[in-house]
């Protein structure tokens, strides 16, 4: 299905009773909203959970122009319409969308959970682009093919066998098919990282009031550890959790312990 806000169309998937708690989670870049699927079904049974493509990706509108902020308002409108209040699961480029949110809207996001995060741009836009510029690549110039070789490394524990990368990336390639979600031109993906060029949330993250819990992978190359918990040092009411056998994908490598450790943080008082 699809909403129209704040002019554009954005593409969305539900589950679960609208009578449960609304979770809203947010992909990472170049992902989309078949991203989080899984997690958001298995967690159905409790919250209405939504997932969605973020503006320039998948199935939802590509402006040329727009930035972290754009992404924010977005999430903020789509609280509103399902409610005015939800707790939010931001990955990667979604925590950073989920972090802005919080400081912009406070009183809209009930519980947040930042994983795989990092405070500020370090001047390539997303981590992304850091690593396929000491390729000497960008994602503009890059195939997906040259993206996906040197993202390889970043993304995996490595302990985490090559069989079950392929049948994970297998999977994640399916649900993405069904979805007849379309591959980004260059053009587009150009956009989706210069709306993360120069962002800086480090100031204001210590004015984030609601309770956050802050997920990091031992062995992720994308947003190492020790940035990740930067994040959680400046948000009061936060704690942090390392997941021993990740690397930035922690939904794929430790679904199981992700569910458990989101579904203690969401019932907690």
């Amino acid at each position: 299905m699809k909403e129209t806000l704040n002019h554009i169309d954005i593409a969305l998937n539900t589950y679960g009773s609208r009578d449960n708690p609304t979770l809203i989670l947010i992909h990472g870049l170049l992902g989309n909203r078949t991203s989080l699927a899984p997690l958001a079904q298995q967690l159905s049974s409790r919250y209405f959970t939504v997932t969605y493509d973020c503006r320039g990706h998948g199935q939802s509108s590509k402006p040329q122009h727009y930035t972290l902020a754009d992404h924010a308002a977005d999430l903020a409108a789509l609280i509103d319409r399902f409610g005015g209040q939800a707790h939010v699961f931001g990955y990667s480029m979604g925590s950073y969308i989920a972090a802005q949110a919080a400081i912009n809207t406070p009183q809209k996001i009930r519980r947040l959970i930042l994983a795989v995060t990092k405070p500020k741009d370090d001047g390539n836009g997303s981590s992304i682009a850091r690593l396929l510029q000491a390729h000497g690549l960008t994602p503009k110039t890059a195939t997906e093919t040259q993206i996906q070789a040197v993202l390889q490394a970043a993304l995996w524990s490595p302990h985490t066998s090559q069989a079950r990368r392929d049948a994970l990336n297998a999977e994640a390639d399916r649900r993405g098919r069904e979805a007849r979600i379309p591959i980004l031109t260059a053009a587009q993906r150009h956009a989706v990282n210069q709306a993360l060029v120069g962002f800086d949330l480090s100031g204001k993250l210590p004015d984030i009031q609601a309770p956050t819990l802050v997920i990091a992978g031992k062995y992720d190359g994308i947003n190492p550890p020790e940035t990740v918990r930067t994040v959680a040092d400046l948000i009061p009411r936060s704690r942090f959790e390392l997941f021993e056998h990740s690397g930035h994908l922690i939904h794929r490598e430790e679904p199981e312990k992700l569910l458990q450790t989101v579904e203690t943080f969401l019932t907690e008082s």
